[in-house]
């Protein structure tokens, strides 16, 4: 009996022992946290040996001779939760719960005095953590004002003209998106996004008393995929959905995403946050599927996921430590909030040890009434343990958003890689890994998903010799051409060097930049590329709807108007050019200005009482009453005094200039001119211009004009030298490419009219739906 005895008593000594050195942590969830899928009581039962091992590793010392022993209750919330928990001696309580739920936590936390960890989703608005003074609750959420500023910022980085904000249900992030874009639409920023919003029900009812038209996802994908007008998406081209979830199920939604190839590969993805499913699943979801370089990316407020992360992100060194030696092989395999949840649990362990070395009854919360309003129950060790852990926590880090992409190492081998973040001070920053793919790519730097070289291909790629794309260059009998020079080529270039590809140059069979007949084909250049033959044109093809259809434009490269070439008739190509100084009536009024003159000085000295001939000077002669010698000396000062200088000036500015007659001044005197004949390239988008305006007056007219000519030209240069042989021969192209055929002297005899109004832009073309399209243009 004695032996019992003593027995009984040792173990309750042990007990004691050990349970003074227990940190007691109740778990709260609700119906926000996926319970179903992700057994809470299991995933910390699983953590519990290395959270023990590992919690006071950079605090222990001779004073903690043993390692914290750690214990967890796992619950359902309920109304007393609380004062049920305290008598069971918990020491923290930490809640995964929605924002309803984790407020009404904070208010009765405090009413107890106990430490209180709040890890709401979806987020509270206007919570923010160490804001509020009379409180024991840590908050660690997203605030949906910087969430929705985070948004913006990525669209603004990705020059997205319009992006679709999904929705399960209302959200706070959807109006403070809107406020944002309101307020640089009228601070008349430069570049804003346009968006729309689309709320959808994870479940075939829809929500009648919605403001918005309400869908399911699947009506809302088959929408999308057949570009229904009932989604309200605007007319501008969308390339960003941002998926906001406020459900627990967000695997279905990208499951039923993953299962439409075309649509996921047509959008950029953006997820606000995925915090109660682990990495790993959504990878081994994105693995089963067949859809390959998926741009999709999310935030995350644990700052780390990968290994590299440990060295990349700015943290502290404790917590570094901490999360490398405990967590960081965890991070793909627990949900973001079980992980925030591990480490706050590791972190207050050290506080809870460092507070008991100077306080052995700290949190002693035994005996309380449930039912008592206000609960006789000591305030100083709820609140220092709030300001330690604030403290210690680092909580100014749970305000930075850390972007994570999908990025495809190899055909098997995929995971999320930090790209930016979203910093405490409202900036979005690149990472060194996101700064590493915009060099490459040309693009934001957020999606490791883009094209970002050729790794040495070798490219077919077709042209044309029209400068100034192509100047000059030899071509062999297989279509080859060697020695090429031009802008297009050094363009060509830069490309192959920044995107690592070489490239053979081609020229197409017909020599034209290509038309479609009347069963649809292309020939020509486009033909070339619509049939696969080619991977690029590198020419200066117009821009334009019709071509649009068929291949994927890089550029505009350049912006042109379209030029006539004309030759002028010249008003100083004789040799008595001389005489045409004066028109016909001015040359009267000379003469006659001579005549009376010299008449009225005539009549003078025979008349006159006062001329020198009838006072009977000395030196007066009989020459002086001769009218044929009055006209002369007339006739001589006006050539002297008059006539000379203003002879002498108009002269030399009529013989130093070009006065050039041009036989049309606009495309309008060009269709009612009937003597002019008109050239242009078959096959390129002026003639294709003339060809599709029939309802225009003017251009069916000149289209008549060319379909009527026999004489068809490959080359500007061609055209050019027809145009300087033939006086009525006139040419239209893009005004580029006149003036750089066009040498000097030949410029001296013809002569380029603009039409300002008709703007051409110029580019390259790739095949449609090619990856690299984008990044080229960029």
């Amino acid at each position: 009996m004695l032996y019992i005895s003593s027995v009984f008593n040792f173990l309750s000594l042990l007990f004691s022992v050990c349970s003074e050195n227990e940190w007691h942590v109740g778990v709260i969830y609700d119906d926000g946290f996926d319970q179903a899928n992700y057994n809470l009581a299991g995933l910390f039962l699983a953590l519990k040996p290395t959270l023990e091992h590992y919690a006071d590793i950079s605090t222990r010392n001779s004073t903690l001779p043993r390692p914290q022993n750690f214990k967890f209750t796992v619950e359902k919330f309920f109304i007393n939760q609380l004062c049920s928990l305290i008598n069971n001696n918990v020491h923290l309580v930490m809640s995964l719960t929605t924002c309803s739920t984790a407020e009404y936590l904070e208010s009765e936390t405090y009413r107890y005095h106990l430490p209180h960890i709040a890890i709401p989703r979806p987020a509270c608005k206007e919570k923010q953590t160490s804001q509020k003074t009379e409180t024991t609750t840590i908050w660690i959420q997203t605030d949906p004002y910087r969430m929705a500023k985070a948004f913006l910022e990525i669209s603004e980085m990705e020059l997205a003209s319009h992006a679709l904000i999904l929705a399960d249900g209302l959200s706070a992030i959807v109006p403070e998106m809107y406020d944002l874009t309101l307020r640089r639409k009228t601070e008349n920023e430069k570049f804003y996004t346009d968006f729309s919003t689309q709320l959808f029900s994870s479940k075939r009812s829809i929500n009648s008393f919605s403001s918005f038209n309400e869908i399911t996802l699947d009506q809302f994908i088959k929408s999308l995929e057949e570009n229904k007008s009932k989604i309200t998406i605007t007319k501008s081209h969308l390339t960003h959905i941002f998926l906001i979830h406020t459900k627990s199920h967000p695997l279905d939604y990208i499951t039923k995403i993953l299962e439409n190839s075309k649509i996921t590969r047509k959008y950029h993805w953006i997820l606000d946050e995925i915090p109660d499913v682990p990495i790993n699943d959504l990878l081994k979801l994105i693995d089963s599927s067949s859809v390959d370089k998926i741009k999709l990316g999310f935030f995350r407020q644990f700052p780390v996921l990968n290994f590299e992360d440990l060295s990349k992100h700015k943290l502290k060194m404790d917590a570094r430590l901490l999360i490398k030696s405990a967590l960081y092989r965890e991070t793909h395999s627990l949900p973001e909030r079980v992980t925030i949840a591990a480490y706050m649990i590791m972190v207050s362990s050290q506080i809870a040890n460092f507070i008991k070395s100077f306080s052995s009854s700290y949190l002693e919360r035994t005996g309380v009434n449930c039912y008592q309003i206000n609960p006789d129950l000591d305030d100083f060790g709820g609140r220092l343990f709030y300001n330690f852990l604030s403290h210690k926590a680092g909580t100014s880090v749970w305000r930075t958003l850390w972007f994570y992409s999908l990025e495809n190492f190899n055909d098997t081998i995929r995971n999320f890689v930090s790209t930016a973040y979203y910093t405490s001070d409202d900036r979005m920053k690149l990472t060194s890994k996101g700064i590493q793919i915009k060099q490459r790519s040309s693009e934001s730097g957020l999606f490791p998903n883009v094209f970002q070289s050729f790794n040495q291909k070798v490219l077919r790629v077709a042209t044309i010799l029209d400068a100034p794309f192509v100047v000059s260059g030899q071509v062999t009998e297989e279509g080859k051409i060697i020695n090429a020079t031009g802008f297009g080529i050094d363009l060509l270039n830069e490309l192959s060097m920044h995107f690592n590809f070489s490239y053979n140059l081609f020229v197409p069979q017909n020599g034209t930049y290509g038309s479609m007949n009347e069963n649809g084909e292309w020939d020509g250049l486009m033909g070339e590329l619509v049939n696969g033959h080619v991977d690029m044109i590198a020419a200066g093809l117009t821009i334009n709807p019709r071509r649009s259809n068929y291949v994927e434009f890089i550029g505009p490269i350049v912006e042109d108007t379209i030029g006539i070439l004309v030759k002028p008739s010249r008003a100083n190509d004789f040799f008595f050019q001389m005489f045409r100084l004066f028109h016909f009536n001015v040359w009267i009024a000379i003469i006659c200005s001579v005549i009376i003159l010299g008449i009225s000085v005539w009549l003078f000295n025979r008349y006159s009482p006062f001329s020198g001939w009838n006072l009977q000077h000395s030196q007066a002669n009989s020459d002086e009453v001769s009218l044929y010698h009055n006209l002369w000396i007339s006739l001589r000062c006006m050539l002297l005094q008059v006539i000379h200088a203003i002879w002498q000036a108009d002269l030399t500015a009529f013989l130093t200039k070009n006065k050039l007659e041009l036989p049309i001044e606009s495309l309008k005197d060009l269709a009612y001119n009937d003597k002019m004949v008109v050239l242009t390239m078959k096959g390129t988008s002026t003639y294709n211009m003339f060809q599709i305006s029939m309802n225009h007056t003017f251009y069916e007219s000149i289209y008549r004009k060319l379909v009527e000519n026999p004489i068809n030209v490959y080359r500007t240069s061609e055209a050019v030298e027809l145009v300087k042989k033939f006086d009525n021969y006139v040419y239209i192209t893009e005004k580029l490419f006149l003036m750089s055929v066009l040498q000097s002297e030949e410029r001296f005899h013809l002569q380029v009219i603009e039409e300002p109004a008709i703007v051409a832009s110029l580019g390259f073309a790739v095949q449609r739906g090619k990856e690299y399209a984008k990044p080229m243009s960029s």
